[in-house]
């Protein structure tokens, strides 16, 4: 708050994915996380419990369109008092490839936990391969719930590094 400045570690999380092929351009996901409390919780970098998460996914190619599903629960570390420890995560988006460098994507996303009010988003963005390395994105988000109107933007870029395998 005003002139505050923090500085420090977030929490980290250890992420483990497995793919089921169900075809050549289908398949199953699961993923297994645990945060583990390495932030400064009192400076707000970290929640200071361990937390754990389960999340299954559905992709797919549906012609020149491709659609992720994805369907989230998450075991917080810490609620507040009168809230559930558990919380759901729902989305879907559904993208395309343009050309060799331009692709667009739509995501709608929604969150539920008991004593909490949830959210709904609705997600546009579009995305520009600079080359195989390197994509830039961009977009908006748009909060759905009825009588909340907020907009949200954002830029971004992915770096592939090194490929491990």
């Amino acid at each position: 708050e005003g002139a505050e400045t923090r500085s420090g570690f977030g929490d980290t999380s250890i992420v483990l994915k497995r793919r089921f092929g169900i075809a050549e351009d289908h398949a199953l996901g699961l993923e297994a996380g645990l945060t583990i409390p390495t932030g400064k919780s009192g400076i707000g970098f970290g929640s200071g419990k361990l937390e754990y998460t389960v999340n299954a996914i559905y992709s797919g190619d549906l012609g020149p369109w491709h659609t992720d599903v994805n369907l989230l629960a998450a075991r917080l570390g810490a609620a507040e008092p009168g809230t559930s420890r558990t919380a759901w995560l729902f989305a879907a988006s559904l993208s395309r490839q343009l050309d060799d460098r331009w692709g667009v994507v739509g995501e709608l996303a929604a969150t539920r936990r008991s004593g909490v009010e949830g959210s709904r988003q609705l997600l546009l963005a579009a995305s520009y391969n600079l080359d195989r390395r390197l994509t830039l994105d961009a977009g908006a988000a748009r909060s759905i719930r009825r009588g909340d109107s907020s907009w949200q933007a954002f830029t971004g870029l992915t770096w592939l590094a090194a490929r491990l395998f």
